[in-house]
């Protein structure tokens, strides 16, 4: 892999975690207090912080002292909320054009919205719920349709927090699913959250923690 594509690689979790934190900050609910809001930030960033690089990639989560902050027995084996994050790298070091990108999304059902970027939608007692998202590479991570003719990038990011609207091992696999058929389409290659090539080790690993989260709720 080039040093670009690592440069791009590392930008593409800044995106991640803007764009996650500010679709979350905009969500239209209930005013809260300056209290509850602010750790409800701090809250989604520890998905982002202690799970990147210089955001904490591959650095382990702090835990609080024996006897300190300790959970009610009846959360203390409720898994961790989940951030899956999978990488679309152009396989030959060359950029993605636009129209081949948008003209994809329509073709797997991915809807332009929130932020500039692709969701996959689920309805919840009528309203629209963002199960996973895909946004370009580099900054600041837009996929604009009305852009397509004069855009390109090297690379897309998938993401999708769990648990979410959408049952987690059904929502685990039409993510895959959607990758996959964008890796095709667009000749790029599918890395994890680390950086390396996508794995069935990883894939399993991921659908355990999904299966977990699911029979959780």
């Amino acid at each position: 892999m080039s040093a670009m594509q690592w440069a791009l690689l590392v930008a593409g979790l800044a995106v991640v975690g803007l764009v996650y934190w500010y679709s979350r900050r905009d969500l239209d609910e209930p005013e809260t207090t300056e209290t509850e809001d602010a750790q409800g930030q701090m809250g989604l960033w520890d998905n982002f912080g202690d799970q990147f690089d210089e955001f904490g990639v591959g650095k382990p989560r702090v835990r609080s002292a024996p006897g300190l902050d300790e959970p009610a027995d009846d959360q203390a084996d409720a898994p961790e909320p989940k951030l899956v994050v999978f990488y679309l790298v152009e396989r030959n070091n060359a950029f993605i054009p636009g129209t081949h990108i948008h003209q994809s999304m329509d073709v797997l059902k991915m809807q332009f919205g929130h932020r500039h970027i692709y969701h996959r939608i689920k309805e919840v007692g009528g309203v629209p719920q963002e199960v996973f998202s895909v946004a370009s590479i580099a900054k600041p991570g837009y996929l604009d349709p009305q852009e397509a003719e004069s855009f390109s990038t090297p690379g897309l990011v998938v993401f999708m927090n769990l648990p979410g609207p959408e049952h987690a091992e059904v929502a685990l696999d039409d993510m895959l699913r959607t990758t996959r058929k964008l890796a095709e389409w667009l000749q790029a290659d599918i890395l994890d959250d680390q950086r390396e090539p996508l794995s069935d080790e990883r894939i399993e690993a991921l659908q355990r923690d999904a299966r977990l989260i699911a029979s959780s709720r």
